[in-house]
């Protein structure tokens, strides 16, 4: 806790090492290179299967204490017409290995700013 909270030089300055704060500043083009990378990488069953598309987003910085700020980011949507999307939800959340994500729209979103 005590490294973590170190990294908070002060009010203004966060050092390079904030993991949080790397995440959310990634840019558009670094979150498009990482999707590609993801989808790229699954088994060919899956993509016969369900549909993975990379759209824009916006998430909120913090969700519950910072709720108002607003981030653009891209997120990797799962879809299938056989499943629907809070079954996929709710397998990805209960997996060995958790994958985080939420439901809208009928689509799964995995949130790359989140990743």
């Amino acid at each position: 806790m005590e490294r973590i909270l170190r990294t908070y030089n002060s009010r203004d300055e966060v050092s390079s090492d904030n993991l949080s704060i790397k995440l959310f500043l990634r840019s558009k083009l670094e979150l498009q290179k990482h999707a590609k990378k993801v989808i790229d990488n699954l088994d060919d069953i899956l993509k016969e299967n369900y549909t993975f598309r990379v759209i824009e987003t916006e998430v909120e910085a913090g969700s519950g204490s910072l709720p108002v700020e607003k981030i653009h980011s891209l997120a990797i949507t799962i879809q299938s017409s056989t499943i629907s999307a809070n079954k996929i939800s709710r397998d990805l959340r209960s997996a060995d290995i958790p994958i985080f994500n939420y439901v809208r729209n009928d689509l799964v979103h995995i949130d790359l700013k989140a990743i």
